[in-house]
Formats: C-alpha cells, sequence, structure tokens
C-alpha cells in the first residue's frame, strides 16, 4: 500500500524541519509496533516530541524475532534529519563507539536512522560494520522508510495526516475515525467511556481476541455502536500505540488486494460484512474484528456479544468529557443514553439521513411504531398495513426495498429498525397524533390475541411446527416479545 513516497520523506526535513526531528523517532517506535508482534519486543525506549533534547541514545530496542528492516537482539538507535547527514551519522558512531556507557558494543547492533536519502549510507555502514566493534551497523533511510510504511498502512495514514498529504478515504486509522466522529471542541473532548461504560468483561475479550489471528464480531444495539466500542477500546487501552500503529479501518474493497500481501499480522476492521474478504483477510494471518448489529449477526465467527451501556457509567463520561452536572443530565436524557443520538444533539453530525426527511414521515412512521416485525407471520403484515392504511405486499414491501440497509435491516424474513433511538429522536416531533392512536388499537388487538401454542402440552408445542401450528403473531413483534 504505498501512499508515502520516498520523495515525500526526504522532504519532510525541509518542509517541516522542528515537526520532523520531533516526529521521526515517533515514526520509528509505531514502524517498529507495527510490524513486531509484542511477544516479540523484551523491550523498546523511542522517545520523540520534546524528550528529543534529552541526552543519551535516540532509542533502544531488544527484540527477540526482528524483521526485514530490524536484526533480533540489542538495538541502539541514533536519528539524523539535518542537512550533512554523512558527518551527523559518522560523529555519532564516533561517540558512541568510544563512549557507549551502559551499553556492550559487542552484543548491539548500531542503526542510524534519517528521514535523508543518505545515498552513501550503504557504504558507509559496510565500512564500519567491518571495524567488528558493533554486532552490525546498518542504515536506514528514506528508502527503506518508505518501503517499511508500505507493509505498515496504519503508520502510513498516520504520517501523510501529520505531512497533510492525501491519503485514500476509504483506509484510516483508529484515532482519525475516532476524530471525526467525536471532534474536540475547546472544552470538550469525547471519553472513549461513552461506549465503554459498564462492559468491562467485554473490553477485556476484545483485547484478547486482538492478539490472535482469525475474525471476531462485536455485535450490539448497531453496527456504529459496535465499531465505536471497538476503536473505544483500543485507544483507551494501555497499549493504544501498539494498536493504533497496526490497525486500520476499511469501508470498501479497494485495497484488499495490498492488505493480503502484507506479511505482519494487522488488525483490520471492515464497516461492511463481506465474508470471502474476511476469510482471505484471516487466511494470510490477520485479525479482523467485525462490527455488526446484533439483529444481523452471522454464526460463522466467534462473537462477542454487547449490551446496553450502564446509564451512571454513561453519565460520568459525559462529566469525564468536560460537561458539567446540569448539562449531562439533560444530554442524558434526550440522548436517550445512545451514543449516535448524542452525536446528532451535540452537532458532530450535522446531515440527517434522507429516510429522515418530511416527504418520507409517512412512510417511516409505521416502521418506526411496529420497530421490528417478520413478514412470515400475516398479523405482523396487518399490523403494518392498518398503521400505514397501505397493501403490505403491493405498497409496504416496496418501501422496505428502498429504504433497505439505511433505515431497515433484514435477516430472513425477519426486519427491524436500525438504531430505533436514533430514528426516534430525528422523528418525534413530527409524528401526527392519529398515528398514537392507531397504533394503541393495534397493540390491544394483539396483546389480547391468544397464542393457540398455549392450550398445547410441551410435546404438543415441539410438534406444532410439523402440523402448521404457530403463533399468530411472531416473537420478533415487540408486542409479543
Amino acid at each position: 500500500m504505498k501512499w508515502i513516497t520516498t520523495n515525500d520523506i526526504r522532504q519532510w526535513p525541509d518542509r517541516k524541519k522542528r515537526h520532523s526531528e520531533e516526529n521521526v523517532p515517533v515514526l520509528l517506535r509505531k514502524l517498529i509496533y507495527a510490524s513486531i508482534d509484542k511477544e516479540n519486543i523484551l523491550e523498546l525506549d523511542i522517545s520523540g516530541g520534546d524528550s528529543i533534547s534529552y541526552s543519551g541514545y535516540d532509542g533502544y530496542a531488544n527484540l527477540v524475532k526482528g524483521n526485514k528492516f530490524l536484526p533480533s537482539g540489542r538495538i541502539v538507535f541514533e536519528i539524523g534529519t539535518n542537512d550533512g547527514i554523512l558527518k551527523k551519522a559518522e560523529d555519532d558512531y564516533n561517540e558512541r563507539t568510544n563512549n557507549p556507557k551502559e551499553i556492550i558494543p559487542s552484543e548491539t547492533t548500531f542503526i542510524f536512522v534519517t528521514p535523508r536519502l543518505f545515498s552513501n549510507g550503504r557504504k558507509w555502514a559496510d565500512e564500519k560494520r567491518k571495524e567488528g566493534i558493533w554486532v552490525d551497523v546498518r542504515v536506514i533511510n528514506a528508502t527503506l522508510l518508505e518501503q517499511w510504511l508500505e507493509y505498515s498502512p496504519s503508520v502510513g495514514e498516520w504520517m501523510a495526516k501529520e505531512l497533510l498529504l492525501k491519503f485514500p478515504s476509504d483506509v484510516i486509522g483508529l484515532n482519525t475515525f475516532w476524530e471525526s466522529k467525536f471532534p474536540n471542541d475547546t472544552d470538550i473532548k469525547i471519553h472513549p467511556n461513552i461506549v465503554l461504560g459498564g462492559r468491562e468483561n467485554e473490553t477485556l475479550a476484545l483485547l484478547e481476541r486482538c492478539s490472535f489471528e482469525g475474525a471476531t464480531i462485536i455485535s450490539s444495539d448497531s453496527s456504529t455502536e459496535s465499531i465505536y466500542f471497538i476503536v473505544a477500546t483500543l485507544i483507551n487501552s494501555d497499549e493504544s500505540e501498539k494498536f493504533t500503529s497496526r490497525t486500520v479501518i476499511i469501508s470498501s474493497g479497494q485495497h484488499i488486494s495490498s492488505l493480503l500481501s502484507i506479511k505482519e499480522r494487522l488488525i483490520i476492521i471492515p464497516t461492511y460484512y463481506n465474508r470471502e474478504v474476511i476469510d482471505a483477510l484471516i487466511t494470510v494471518g490477520h485479525t479482523v474484528i467485525i462490527p455488526i448489529d446484533k439483529n444481523s449477526k452471522p454464526e460463522r465467527y466467534i462473537s462477542i456479544d454487547i449490551e446496553s451501556t450502564d446509564e451512571r457509567e454513561f453519565d460520568h463520561a459525559l462529566e469525564l468529557s468536560g460537561f458539567n452536572r446540569e448539562k449531562v443530565r439533560l444530554l442524558a436524557g434526550q440522548s436517550l443514553r445512545d451514543v449516535n443520538v448524542l452525536r446528532y444533539i451535540l452537532e458532530y453530525e450535522n446531515t440527517p439521513p434522507d429516510w429522515s426527511s418530511t416527504d418520507n414521515l409517512n412512510d417511516v412512521i409505521p416502521f418506526l411504531l411496529i420497530n421490528s416485525w417478520d413478514e412470515s407471520y400475516e398479523i405482523d403484515q396487518w399490523a403494518l398495513e392498518e398503521l400505514s392504511k397501505r397493501n403490505y405486499k403491493e405498497d409496504i414491501t416496496k418501501v422496505v426495498a428502498r429504504f433497505n440497509d439505511t433505515l431497515i435491516k433484514k435477516a430472513g424474513s425477519k426486519h427491524y429498525i436500525a438504531s430505533p433511538k436514533l430514528v426516534f429522536h430525528l422523528l418525534k416531533k413530527n409524528i401526527p397524533d392519529f398515528y398514537f392512536e392507531n397504533f394503541k388499537g393495534i397493540a390491544t388487538n394483539i396483546l389480547t390475541d391468544v397464542n393457540p401454542l398455549v392450550k398445547m402440552t410441551e410435546s404438543e408445542r415441539f410438534m406444532a411446527p410439523f402440523y402448521g401450528r404457530k403463533a399468530n403473531c411472531s416473537r420478533n413483534n415487540p408486542l409479543r416479545s
């Protein structure tokens, strides 16, 4: 996945001098986390930002198993970004060779890292290696950094953002995703606990699954809440940098072939369900975490089911985000403690879905009030016909097809509203009273309907499907569930 070029990297110190000085160490650290598994990193200490002014080695690592860019064993790093890179490499090498401090050169590899081309870097390293003082001497220059980034798309996405370069919109990192959904305000920064509160066991289960190859489904009331939970778990963990360095979120299949060519294990979060794509990714050794809503959950993969967030934890997360107690009470009530609704209230999402327009109001309201139904049951069809005053087979099925996968989700003969709390929030001011009156009559009719299975013995109920006997109303109908 080649989105950062050698030219982009080599121009970095000239375009943003201080920025490159502070962030080349961060880039190196992220690349190591992205390409070497946790169990193979015994020690890693590479400081960026303001810490670059401190004395001592620019970085240190001890790896059980390296990769094509780094050897196994102990490594010290020196980093240079200025012009005259040969002199910088020479000075750093001589200083560390003459005074290695606590490091034993005969047991350690010396690596000089630079975003410059350092065209004679290999020759320089060969000459130093022949001195036989260090186990090995290497140079990682702009060309090698470009190659490394090609195998670490999440780090490439981070670097493209840092350098203000274009990057595919259908491949993004964890932090970019979270910031796009919950942008920071001057005083407000939505805390990840807004979707993690009361879900400690599920959080631990997800973190454990991220350590293994294979696919895991995260299911909740909506696929959007599922992906918020996944991202929040990873960026809020003690190993957040490791996760942000090796995780990408993909929203199309455009770059699947590139992901399949990467040998290092990535964590990939597809925003869509495609069994063939998922199986292909796990076959080459990647970890795939699939956000999905609980009503359309396939049985094929290991699943972690997320229950509703704890109310107190949700309110506390709002406080942690910077809201005062009065505002917390207001937001908790208005949002019904649903994170999708909260985003609209806080105006993080400003574009209402097409189905919420006034032109679609009479089409959508019956679905909202019924919430879920099974079209194999006549009484479920009847309920929608009574609310909408339309024929199910001739008219309602066409509306269902129009809103399929946006407002309405389907699993076999069962249909349900995606994010019902959000639908209610967007429509509640425009629902005419007569809909509620009609709904009251329909509810009374369904609730007083006698289920023929009630009068049957347990053994008779077991055989009921073979005799064509079933309840008049589906379990999927919320009035009877």
